[in-house]
């Protein structure tokens, strides 16, 4: 299997890339790697697999699934109405810049099995997090 590195580029706007995904055919993005901290949000419907580093996923409304830098990702939907997520890139140079520690940042953030409460909160602060970024984006 092949894979391709992808080169971010952050928005205009955002020192991030936002992509709204909100297609009701079947899509497929084949695996990939960059240097950017990736996040997946299903706002409605689901995402049937994503793949990260040999795990397999099954995501739906609410979920959320981080890709560390340079884990090698894909993701595949089947055919389905009012499905819409978000994908946001953040960009290493600007969690680096943001984050004062020389060491490789790694998070550990899906939300599929979370249990704990102290982190079923944190993913609720998240998800208001990413809808508010998502509504500003709409309106930039």
């Amino acid at each position: 299997m092949e894979y391709k590195y992808e080169l971010v580029q952050a928005d205009n706007h955002f020192p991030l890339k936002i992509i709204v995904h909100s297609s009701n055919e079947p899509a497929y993005i084949p695996g990939h790697w960059h240097d950017s901290i990736e996040i997946s949000y299903v706002l409605s419907g689901r995402i049937d697999n994503i793949y990260i580093d040999g795990a397999s996923y099954s995501s739906k409304e609410g979920d959320i699934v981080l890709i560390n830098s340079n884990a090698i990702h894909s993701f595949s939907v089947a055919k389905g109405k009012g499905r819409e997520a978000i994908t946001v890139l953040i960009p290493s140079e600007f969690i680096r810049a943001n984050v004062n520690d020389s060491n490789p940042i790694s998070f550990d953030c899906i939300s599929l099995f979370e249990t704990n409460e102290q982190r079923l909160q944190h993913f609720a602060e998240l998800r208001d997090l990413l809808n508010t970024l998502f509504v500003a984006y709409l309106k930039a």
